[in-house]
Formats: C-alpha cells, sequence, structure tokens
C-alpha cells in the first residue's frame, strides 16, 4: 500500500494544504509574519532545488519532505488570510458610520421568498460627505415584497443602501444549525433587512455581458418549462435537477429525496456532467474524422465538449459539486484526446487543489466535501465490490453495477452525513436503481428540450415525455419514503469518531484490495476505539440530569432529562412537530441521545412524573431540588408571600410586573424572560434587571439557558 502513495502524489500534498486553510478558518489567522515566513519558507526550497546535487543528496531528504509540507501548510493559511475580506482595510464596513451610505451591485437575478426579495451584492463604494471611496465586500439585502412597484431590480443593478447592515444572529440553542458561520463561510459578514425608504435604485446597470446572456437563457429556459410543465412538483424538480434552481422545491418533496439517499440526484453534480459528456460523445460519433486521436478534428471536438460542459456549469449556478465535476471532465476529455492514461484520484485531486486555490473557503461546504468523498468511495471501494460476483445475466449486470456504485457511495459518505444530518436511508440501494436511471432519461430530455422546446410540435412532446418521467421519478420516491423503517434516525458522530471512521474505511478498502491481515487487524482497532468513543458519549448522556430552557419562536420550550428519562414541557403538544423546533432542537435532542420524549403542558391538570422528578402544580415546576415559578398574566397578582425557596422565575406570556415586586418576592431567584413575550416587554425586563445587578436571561437576545444539577 505504502507504494501505491507513489502513484497519488496530489494526495501528499494536499494533507498539509488543506491541514493549513482548515486551521486558519477556525483560528482566524490574519498575522502579517506568516506571509513572510511562507514567502521565506518558498524560496529556500525553491532555490534548493536550482542546485541538482544538493537536492538529489539522500541525506538532505527528509529536511526537502519537512521543508515542503511546511510550505504547502503556510500557502494554505496564506491563501485564507488573503481570501478573507473583512481582513482587509478597503473593506466596506471598517469606516462605517450611522450616516454612511453604500453603493452595491447585484451580483445575482433577485430570488423572490415568501416574505422578501433577496438580492446578493458586491458592496463597491462607501459614500460619506459627498465623497466616494472604493470597497470591497459581499453582502445579502432583503427588501420587503411590497417595496418594489417602484422598479424591477435585475442582476446588474446598482442601488444605493442607508447603513443598516447587522452581523447575522448565531445559533439560539445548543447544536443547532449555525447560519452566522455559514454565511462567513461565505464571506458575508454582514446582511441588511431594508425598508423602501432604505434603499434607491440608481438608474445604473453594471451587467457583465457574459453573465447577462447566461442568466437569460436560464430565465427562457425556465419561462419554456413553467408553461410546458403544468404538475408543481415536476416543475420543480425540473428546475432543480437540470439547472440547479433549488430554491423552488417543495419541502416535502426535498425531504423525501433526502429520506431515500437520492438528494444527490437534484443536486447538479458529477452524474449530471457525465451524462452530458456522454450524450455529447455520442453526437459526436457518427462523425469518424472527429475520432481519430492527436488529430486538429479531435481537438476542436474537445474544445467544444469543453465549451458546452462550461456553459451547462454556469447555467446550473456554479456550485462546488459541478465545478469539480466539470474540472475532472476536463482533465479527462484531453486525456482522452492525446491518448494520455492519468489516474483517476490524481483527476480528482487536481481538480481539488484548483479549486481551493480558487476559493479556499469552498472546504467548508457539505456539497464539497460530500462530492469529493462520493467520488472518491465509488472510484476506491467500487471496484472491489464489483468484483465480489459477477453475474452472467445482463440485466442482473445493469443491477449489480448500480449496487455497487450505491454501496461504494454510501459507505464512503455514511459518517460524514451522520455528522451532519444525524440519519441513514435504509432503502437508498432501492430508490438509486431506480432513480438514477429515470433521472438519466429526465437529463437527456431536459437537455432535449432546452435546445428543441420552442420548436412547435417537437417542444411539447418532449415536453410530456419529460413531464411524465419526472412525476414517474417523484412518484416512485414518496412510495420508497412511504415504506415502513424507510429511515433511521438519531445517528450522532462527533468530529474525532468521524476522523476515526475514515481511517477504518482505508484499512477495509485496503485489505479488500491487497488481502493482508494486518490491514484488517487495523481497520478493527478502529472500529473498536469507535465504539468506545459512542459507548462513553451514551454512558455521559445517561447520567446527565438536567434542565433547559429552549428559544423557540412564540413558544414557551423547557427540557427536564433525568438519565435516560427525558420531557418536553411547553405551550402545545405539537411542539415537536413545529418548523422551529425541528431545525433549532432536534439536533440538541440527538447529541444527547433523546429521541422521543414525553410532553408536559402548561394547561395541564397537577401531576408528577416519577421517571423524570418532576411535579407541576401551577405555577410550580418541580424538578429534583429546583423550583420553578411561572408568572403570567393570570397569577401575576397572586405571587407567593414567600419565594426565597424559588430558584427560577419564568416570565411567560408578557406579565405586566414591575421588576421591584418581582425582586422582593423572589430574592434569591434567576429570572428568565422566554419567547411568548413582546420585544416591548423583553427589552423593559432587560433594562431594569440589568440595573439592579441580578441575574436576568432573555431566552430571545441570549439563547438557550442550560441548568445542570
Amino acid at each position: 500500500m505504502n507504494g501505491y502513495w507513489n502513484y497519488i502524489p496530489l494526495f501528499r500534498y494536499l494533507i498539509p494544504f488543506i491541514a493549513g486553510i482548515i486551521i486558519c478558518l477556525n483560528f482566524q489567522f490574519s498575522q502579517l509574519w506568516l506571509n513572510y515566513l511562507f514567502y521565506a519558507s518558498a524560496i529556500i526550497f525553491t532555490t534548493l532545488q536550482l542546485y541538482p546535487k544538493t537536492a538529489a543528496s539522500f541525506s538532505l531528504q527528509p529536511f526537502y519532505g519537512i521543508l515542503l509540507h511546511l510550505t504547502l501548510f503556510l500557502a494554505g493559511i496564506v491563501l485564507v488570510i488573503h481570501d478573507t475580506p473583512i481582513y482587509r482595510d478597503n473593506y466596506f464596513y471598517h469606516q462605517a458610520d450611522s450616516t454612511s451610505l453604500f453603493q452595491c451591485r447585484i451580483t445575482q437575478p433577485p430570488e423572490i421568498t415568501t416574505k422578501n426579495i433577496r438580492l446578493y451584492v458586491d458592496v463597491t463604494a462607501h459614500l460619506n460627505n459627498n465623497k466616494q471611496t472604493p470597497t470591497i465586500g459581499k453582502s445579502i439585502l432583503y427588501i420587503p415584497l411590497d417595496s418594489t412597484n417602484q422598479h424591477q431590480l435585475v442582476y446588474g443593478d446598482i442601488i444605493v443602501v442607508k447603513n443598516v447592515f447587522r452581523q447575522p444572529d448565531p445559533p439560539k440553542n445548543p447544536h443547532a444549525f449555525n447560519y452566522q458561520t455559514y454565511l462567513y463561510n461565505q464571506k458575508i459578514y454582514y446582511t441588511a433587512f431594508l425598508k423602501q425608504h432604505e434603499y434607491q435604485f440608481t438608474g445604473i446597470n453594471k451587467a457583465q455581458p457574459i453573465w447577462q446572456f447566461i442568466f437569460r437563457i436560464k430565465a427562457n429556459f425556465i419561462h419554456n418549462l413553467e408553461t410546458h410543465l403544468h404538475d408543481p412538483d415536476a416543475l420543480a424538480v425540473a428546475q432543480t435537477l437540470i439547472i440547479g434552481q433549488k430554491s423552488v422545491l417543495d419541502e416535502e418533496v426535498k425531504q423525501a429525496y433526502a429520506n431515500t439517499g437520492t438528494m444527490h440526484i437534484l443536486a447538479v453534480s458529477g452524474l449530471h456532467v457525465g451524462i452530458l459528456f456522454i450524450i455529447l460523445e455520442v453526437l459526436f460519433k457518427p462523425f469518424s474524422f472527429f475520432q481519430k486521436k492527436q488529430s486538429k478534428a479531435a481537438l476542436i471536438k474537445t474544445i467544444l465538449i469543453l465549451i458546452i460542459i462550461w456553459m451547462y456549469t454556469c447555467l446550473s449556478g456554479l456550485s462546488a459539486s459541478v465545478n469539480r465535476s466539470a474540472v475532472m471532465f476536463t482533465f479527462l476529455a484531453i486525456g482522452k484526446t492525446y491518448e494520455r492514461q492519468t489516474n483517476t484520484f490524481n483527476i480528482l485531486f487536481l481538480s481539488m487543489l484548483i479549486l481551493l486555490i480558487d476559493d479556499p473557503y469552498q472546504i467548508t461546504q457539505v456539497g464539497f466535501q460530500l462530492s469529493y468523498i462520493a467520488v472518491g468511495g465509488i472510484v476506491f471501494f467500487q471496484p472491489i465490490i464489483s468484483k465480489l460476483w459477477y453475474p452472467k445475466n445482463k440485466l442482473l449486470q445493469y443491477i449489480w453495477g448500480m449496487t455497487s456504485v450505491s454501496l461504494a457511495a454510501q459507505l464512503a459518505t455514511s459518517p460524514i452525513s451522520f455528522f451532519y444530518f444525524h440519519q441513514f436511508p435504509n432503502y437508498f440501494l432501492l430508490s438509486n436503481i431506480v432513480a438514477i436511471p429515470v433521472s438519466f432519461v429526465v437529463l437527456v430530455l431536459g437537455l432535449a428540450f432546452f435546445a428543441m422546446g420552442t420548436i412547435p410540435f417537437i417542444g411539447n412532446w418532449i415536453a410530456f415525455l419529460l413531464e411524465w418521467s419526472l412525476r414517474i421519478m417523484n412518484f416512485t420516491i414518496i412510495k420508497i419514503e412511504q415504506l415502513p423503517h424507510a429511515l433511521t434516525t438519531g445517528l450522532y458522530l462527533e468530529t474525532p469518531e468521524i476522523i476515526i471512521c475514515y481511517v477504518a474505511l482505508i484499512y477495509l478498502g485496503a485489505f479488500l484490495a491487497l488481502k493482508e491481515k494486518r490491514f484488517l487487524f487495523k481497520a478493527l482497532i478502529s472500529c473498536i476505539l469507535i465504539s468506545g468513543f459512542i459507548t462513553s458519549r451514551k454512558i455521559t448522556n445517561n447520567q446527565s440530569t438536567h434542565f433547559t430552557f429552549y428559544s423557540v419562536k412564540n413558544q414557551s420550550a423547557i427540557l427536564f432529562k433525568n438519565g435516560e428519562n427525558a420531557l418536553m414541557w411547553s405551550d402545545t403538544s405539537g411542539i415537536l412537530t413545529i418548523p422551529e423546533f425541528k431545525f433549532q432542537i432536534s439536533a440538541d435532542f440527538v447529541a444527547q441521545g433523546i429521541f422521543t420524549p414525553h410532553i408536559g403542558q402548561f394547561t395541564f391538570p397537577d401531576t408528577c412524573f416519577s421517571d423524570v422528578d418532576l411535579c407541576y402544580q401551577f405555577p410550580y415546576l418541580v424538578f429534583g431540588e429546583k423550583v420553578i415559578f411561572v408568572v403570567t398574566p393570570e397569577n401575576r397578582n397572586q405571587l407567593p408571600v414567600d419565594g426565597r425557596t424559588v430558584d427560577y422565575v419564568l416570565l411567560h406570556h408578557n406579565p405586566y410586573i414591575k421588576v421591584e415586586k418581582l425582586l422582593e418576592t423572589f430574592p434569591n431567584a434567576v429570572f428568565v424572560a422566554d419567547n411568548t413575550n413582546s420585544w416591548k416587554s423583553n427589552s423593559y425586563w432587560k433594562l431594569k434587571f440589568d440595573g439592579s445587578g441580578v441575574h436576568f436571561h432573555s431566552l430571545r437576545d441570549q439563547g438557550a439557558l442550560e441548568v445542570g444539577m
């Protein structure tokens, strides 16, 4: 196995380079001396290579190896520093004040949501005291739908906005999706919600002609699809699958594809670029003069294929997965033209290197990670799996081929999928065997409709076939999702466990390929380590006793956990089904090993839950030795005479009560305001409690509060 690494040198070089990127992203280095250190190490390494005798010296090889890896490591750090706009002096918000105005250029066609229009912009200038200073930086602007009557904003428009920018809020609950970090990894540090009087169109449009042309083609294609496809779900999937227009996809349909392990079909990726590459090869095949290797005609064919592939890449939105695929197929096409045999892993790693040099922040994108891991898994494991059985029947050969590809991809991506999504699609083999060939037909018909959709009669027939193909695929995926036990949920892995999982997979693959027992032994050791981590976490969770006030929109949600037992206390019995809960709290449940807790409500009669050690007698919640008193509009005038035994006071549903009275009644308590209170009440309490020096916690502003026992 050691000798195999010599065939994929890019992998060895990528490791320190990616390590530098990840470390810089996590620790936010911005020091100037790191640049000088990188330049110094690069110059020393290059200079030493100019002396062949010195470079060939066997005794100096370890030094050269260390110096090369140090240079690549520093290159990753320096690349991130140079690609982070907020580190630069001309970042737009550095010199901003309350009177500042900003000039912004819209960089994508506006996206319409249920309430707003979302604008992705470059902030190109800071306007202050009739002075215009060039700036850099990206942002997202949100404009209410009813404020766009004066002008229909389009890609390239220049608008001037007031300084109402603010940083995105961090997550309010433990283990919740961090939207702030998500935007930071797109180099967006400030966003703005604009009212009608806070922005103005300048009448200037500075669209780049090539992108304007691509966006116009995309808009025309979407219009043709909307004209010919009548099923809304089929239309949404068509836009998503063919050109990557994900925002139109219905949440239930998206969830069905995710729960059956076929979400990759909807993400324009290597599958789609590969299908396009095959179609183009078939179209050129009848012309024999294009098939001569190393000829001018073959070169022209390759150039035409690559132009079409990259046009499609731009049309689909230049996502990380399709970028990777386009780069990879570019090298494959060139290698095929000149009869060069190249290692697929080297092509994969070269495409990764190119994309990371262009934008090192891509390493943080889930799609980017899944894309490369899936392709790497297919290249590594699929040949091994396919050799386990050699069916003679052609139909079985096709099914086994699809199965081996799906198994390889799922095997490689499962650990990272557990980390991000905490679930496993049990019928992924069945859904992929059905969905992949149908998606092939859909994409072929979609591209045919793109080319001939405006031709009378022909366009109608293609649209008819396209719509029914989409209906069949959607119907099949939804039916598979509805099968019993289609999804395993509650799966949870932490970062060290993910790393060990991939070490185990590599050793397992090495054992299957090389048949050396030492690799099987190392794979088993890795599995034992993973089991140890998981068991240790489970024991810790089962011994944990605490309660948590969650921050959920317009709800009060308190989790009481006593060992293996848990109870969720709220205003409504349907708290576990509301979207806000699933988005904000379900990940914390998974991390704590909680599946379906009992539900308690403030409207319950007096009762005790012995398994959780919780008693409820309105307005008291007694959990172990902790006492929570709930203040509502109904009981605000009926406070206890002596509240010294109360540990926490929950302010619920705007109980208009003076802070002085609360402090007098509950001298030893921590005061908590949940999200059922108005902004006005919350602000009043925050002002008064902060002035008194008493511990006050606003769930709306400060997020969840966890109390250990």
